[in-house]
């Protein structure tokens, strides 16, 4: 079973987008409570979603080890 999201790793806190993945019997349970529990992303925000996963995040990622290896740093220094 494969979980995912994009809030954190794209940074679009609140939009509550994200996919599964899993054997097909657990995917149609899951559609079935979705479809009685909640309603569905917005259209724009799934597209959105879909262009994200063309995004090479990589550059973010180091930028913010290294913001995370600064604070790491001077607190470790105290």
């Amino acid at each position: 079973m494969l979980l995912g999201g994009f809030s954190k790793t794209y940074g679009i806190p609140g939009w509550r987008l994200g996919y599964a993945a899993g054997p097909r019997d657990v995917i149609e349970q899951m559609t079935k409570l979705s479809q009685f529990t909640f309603v569905c992303a917005p259209s724009p925000a799934q597209m959105a979603g879909i262009a994200a996963l063309d995004v090479d995040m990589a550059p973010r990622v180091k930028e913010y080890r290294a913001k995370r290896d600064f604070v790491y740093e001077a607190l470790r220094e105290r």
